[in-house]
């Protein structure tokens, strides 16, 4: 079993719900740490694993410095917690289908293992590819993936984490699932009410847990 069907499988296990859970609490954990929001940690070599400076290249499982990041980072990470590790999973998947990640965007003529899963239109590449789609914000169950496009201009630019958490919306009593995200402001990670901010470019499911009850 190759590494993509490992991950599909726990969609329908029973190790699902335990693997929700660790993935759930690896984003909390990284808003406890506040970890900040560092726009210059766009491209660095991954130098970290489980926290920890190594001091040479990983991979699989390299990191930068724990306490930095941007959006794809906080993603990374939790999925990590679950041994979902985007960085070989879009990797390998980008030298299988090297024309469907369209690299030469970033005039890349090949897979960087550094930097390719660190992008959002990556991540939204490989989940269209692989995860389940949500249909819709109603049916949003926490850890669950929303990718935006933050200033509509058909550029997928920002990626959160649906939280175990809700807000009451104003006109209603509708609920609304809260974001766990990295963004400039407040400039750590943190969670917060944002879903319906921005354009949404997709919507996603890796692992599922049957006590989840969309509202629709």
């Amino acid at each position: 079993m190759n590494a993509l069907a490992a991950v599909l499988v726990l969609t329908t296990s029973a190790a699902s719900k335990d693997a929700l859970q660790k993935v759930l609490d690896a984003a909390e954990a990284e808003v406890a740490r506040r970890v900040r929001y560092d726009i210059s940690q766009r491209y660095r070599k991954l130098v970290y694993k489980n926290g920890v400076f190594v001091g040479r290249p990983v991979y699989p499982g390299g990191d930068l410095d724990p306490q930095k990041g941007v959006c794809t980072d906080l993603i990374v990470r939790a999925f990590r917690a679950a041994r979902i590790d985007f960085q070989k999973l879009v990797h390998e998947d980008a030298k299988r289908a090297p024309k469907a990640y369209r690299l030469s965007r970033w005039r890349q003529k090949r897979p960087d293992r550094s930097i390719d899963h660190r992008r959002v239109p990556n991540l939204l590449t490989y989940l269209r590819r692989h995860a389940r789609v949500v249909e819709t914000d109603a049916d949003l169950c926490p850890g669950d993936v929303v990718i935006w496009d933050l200033s509509d201009r058909g550029w997928p630019d920002h990626i959160g984490l649906v939280s175990r958490r809700q807000t009451e919306v104003a006109d209603g009593g509708v609920l609304r699932p809260l974001m766990i995200h990295n963004y400039p402001d407040p400039g750590h990670t943190t969670e917060a009410d944002v879903l319906t901010n921005w354009k949404i470019v997709g919507r996603f499911r890796l692992l599922a847990d049957e006590a989840c009850r969309p509202q629709r």
